[in-house]
């Protein structure tokens, strides 16, 4: 509901300015408070972990229901868990990281062998708040050991750029993960090339792990509900009604979860496997979700990529190219084309199993080997 009131305020930029003028206050005021009491919380959390303590700092876990997002942090902290099992992990959200209160912790604890891992995601745009707190911490530790986990990269604003490139610049033992080829070639805009490295989101990890279903039937659109959303609802339902003609059962969700975000972290395994398990119902998935690719994959369910208004999903797709058949994943030109693979997917009901060539290739060892060098 939000989402879409802000959208449809946003449509008229007049009016969007005149509310933000008088909000900015309120929304400020409202934002340290709440800062300063996450803090709060933390540090009490905290209180008895010592300086002396080998620890890592796991930065910008997600505040939101977006079940990708919290896969990767599922996926982050298991990693974290195998790699770093004599490391204490504190795990801490993007606004608590702007908090003095916090900074004054931060510093009164760090020791040299600490770790400051951040969350991947879509977060290395202009004005993004997860992208201002790799900043707002690496300019204040730069000597820090620290990796940003997979990221699309899309920083347009040349100030912006130079202002990143200017603290990420002063980093010594610093590692930023691309998400995609393209994203590579844009951190390369302000990151010195030994500074990067080019690696698939990992969520991808759990691929070749899940279990093979021979009863599937109908298909399911996984699309998204948001600006980077580039078809309409209309032209949505409009090809589910032509592929009526091929199954009645036809559903449509999104990686977006009906739960508060606590509470899927309460238990956040069974969550995730039970979206798996659902996709794992059907015979085909029609999808616009980064996530929702990879939860197909794991699923072992044929999927088709449709674009959307950039280039996350489709440049992520070149990972899988070459790696799985067209049984697994295709990428489909537009809609029309989307709708005759699925169709042709659909009567050819293939069973399929994803290998794990994702977790071998990149997450068994590398990850760590490239973090030991820092």
């Amino acid at each position: 509901m939000y989402n879409e009131l802000r959208n449809r305020i946003l449509e008229y930029p007049h009016i969007f300015e005149v509310i933000r003028f008088f909000f900015t206050p309120i929304r400020v005021a409202k934002e340290f408070i709440l800062r300063r009491k996450l803090a709060k919380v933390l540090l009490d959390q905290n209180k008895d972990i010592l300086k002396s303590d080998k620890k890592i700092f796991y930065f910008g876990i997600p505040e939101h229901n977006n079940l990708g997002d919290l896969a990767q942090t599922f996926c982050t902290n298991n990693w974290i868990k195998k790699n770093y099992s004599d490391y204490k992990i504190i795990q801490l959200r993007t606004r608590v990281s702007f908090d003095k209160t916090f900074i004054k912790y931060l510093k009164s604890i760090l020791n040299e062998l600490d770790i400051f891992i951040f969350q991947s995601g879509y977060c290395t745009r202009d004005k993004n708040p997860d992208h201002l707190m790799h900043l707002y911490i690496m300019k204040r530790f730069p000597k820090q050991r620290a990796v940003i986990l997979p990221q699309t990269v899309k920083l347009v604003s040349k100030k912006e750029i130079e202002k990143t490139k200017l603290i990420f610049s002063n980093c010594d033992h610093f590692l930023f993960i691309a998400r995609d080829y393209i994203s590579y070639n844009k951190a390369a805009e302000f990151l010195r090339k030994e500074q990067i490295v080019l690696f698939p989101d990992i969520v991808t990890s759990m691929i070749g792990y899940g279990q093979v279903f021979s009863q599937r039937d109908g298909m399911l659109f996984c699309v998204r509900n948001d600006g980077e959303k580039y078809y309409s609802d209309e032209k949505i339902h409009t090809a589910i009604e032509y592929l009526h003609k091929v199954t009645p059962h036809i559903d449509i969700t999104d990686t977006n979860i009906d739960m508060d975000v606590q509470t899927a972290y309460n238990n956040l395994e069974n969550v995730i496997q039970n979206k798996i398990t659902d996709f794992s119902r059907y015979r085909v998935i029609i999808t616009d979700r980064y996530h929702g690719t990879i939860f197909s994959l794991i699923a072992n369910t044929p999927v088709i990529i449709i674009k959307t208004n950039d280039h996350k999903v489709t440049a992520g797709y070149e990972w899988f190219k070459g790696i799985f058949t067209e049984d697994s994943i295709r990428l489909a030109k537009d809609l029309d084309e989307a709708i005759v693979m699925a169709e042709k997917i659909y009567q050819k009901s293939k069973e399929i199993q994803n290998s794990d060539y994702f977790y071998r290739e990149y997450y068994q060892s590398k990850l760590f080997n490239l973090m030991e060098q820092l």
